[in-house]
């Protein structure tokens, strides 16, 4: 069972606790672990979005700059190549579709498999 607030619901071994950031009550922050090496990546909890998005390492234009390296990773699939926009209100992202394993722990197999995303290119 995952627990979002800090605790884990019960002492199951399977159990995880996802540690979220208040950001001045704006946004919430978590780290999550990507990839067959699962590399750490600070995601923002966007309930009202569809889509996971991830910063490509090729991203020209995004502020926060970490160093994602898809081809360095075995379970990292592109989808399709042929990039495709996302409108957020009145911003607008460029990337392309792929699929990659989420992790909530860098220590359990608590990992979505072949999560789809969209790479911010």
């Amino acid at each position: 069972m995952w627990s979002l607030y800090g605790q884990p619901k019960s002492d199951s071994p399977g159990d995880v606790s996802i540690y979220q950031k208040n950001m001045l009550n704006f946004y919430y922050v978590s780290t999550m672990y990507i990839g067959s090496n699962r590399e750490p990546i600070s995601m923002v909890w966007d309930t009202g979005s569809s889509e996971t998005v991830v910063q490509g390492h090729t991203c020209s234009s995004c502020h926060l700059k970490y160093d994602y390296r898809d081809e360095k990773d075995s379970s990292f699939k592109v989808l399709n190549p042929n990039e495709r926009t996302i409108e957020y209100g009145s911003a607008v992202t460029k990337g392309f579709d792929a699929q990659d394993t989420i992790c909530l722990s860098p220590k359990t197999e608590t990992c979505l498999q072949d999560a789809n995303l969209f790479v911010v290119t």
